[in-house]
């Protein structure tokens, strides 16, 4: 994979970012943590967000550079380091959705198709920092229950000239399963399952995200809210990730960071033994 792929792909468990050569101390921390893991790359001249700084090389830079990490790591590590030039403008990132987009105008078509128009209430969407709500006007159609929505069930749309048109142009799914793939697609996002509720006189659709509020934050060591925003980001991590996060722990501080989180339940252990790992609650 060539550097800008890397680039746009973003920090991993094996790829991390630096601003410049002057970040000697974070890079022989990063390359200490990935010789006692699986190895990696560091990309210097890139913000955390992947934006592109560049960076000065002059005649003995990497020289210099690769000296500063023998001379600090024991073992000794021997970087091999490259010097690589990307063209000004030829580097775009692409910004990820909190939500999929397909699950967002399914839900919204939906409820343009399943409202009742009887009624003067309007449909709502209610933006919140952990979640997204759609407001639907009208309960359920009788037969069909929350349950019956998360499996195979009949299409009872209460304005069936509409749905019927909206399915003609592509604005909802196969009749009977929007709902199905509103779970499934949510999923793939790495996004807890959505909930369906009925008020007595709307119907209400939530999309939820990991997230944790600042004053949450606040009372939490720097390494925990490392991993608290990889976890926001990435939706799981072992402690493999959250060693290489906090470069030069050893296993009984993670031991404790994460049981820490547990019991100020932040996070979930899933897993056994070698293949655990930690997700948001």
């Amino acid at each position: 994979m060539n550097l800008k792929a890397l680039i746009l792909q973003g920090e991993s468990e094996i790829i991390e970012f630096k601003r410049s050569t002057g970040e000697s101390k974070e890079i022989i921390e990063t390359i200490a943590a990935f010789s006692n893991t699986k190895g990696g790359r560091i990309i210097i001249g890139v913000s955390k967000s992947g934006n592109l700084l560049g960076v000065e090389v002059g005649k003995d830079t990497t020289e210099r550079l690769s000296n500063q990490i023998s001379q600090n790591t024991d073992p000794k590590i021997h970087p091999r380091i490259t010097v690589e030039k990307i063209e000004e403008g030829k580097l775009q990132r692409q910004e990820k959705w909190l939500y999929p987009p397909r699950a967002i105008r399914e839900a919204l078509a939906n409820a343009l198709a399943h409202r009742d128009y009887k009624t003067t209430s309007s449909i709502q969407i209610r933006i919140f920092d952990d979640r997204l709500e759609v407001w639907n006007p009208g309960c359920l159609p009788s037969g069909l229950t929350i349950e019956k929505l998360k499996t195979k069930h009949d299409s009872i749309p209460r304005n069936p000239l509409i749905a019927r048109a909206f399915f003609w142009v592509k604005y909802v799914e196969e009749v009977g399963t929007g709902t199905n793939k509103i779970v499934k697609w949510c999923k793939e996002w790495k996004l807890p399952e959505p909930e369906f509720e009925e008020t007595g006189t709307s119907f209400v659709l939530t999309f939820r995200r990991f997230y944790v509020s600042e004053s949450l934050l606040e009372i939490l060591n720097e390494r925990q809210k490392k991993a608290v925003r990889y976890l926001m980001e990435k939706g799981k991590i072992t402690n493999r990730e959250y060693q290489r996060l906090c470069a030069g722990l050893n296993r009984e501080t993670i031991r404790k960071d994460l049981n820490d989180l547990i019991n100020r339940k932040i996070i979930i252990r899933k897993g056994e033994k070698k293949g655990a790992y930690y997700e948001l609650i």
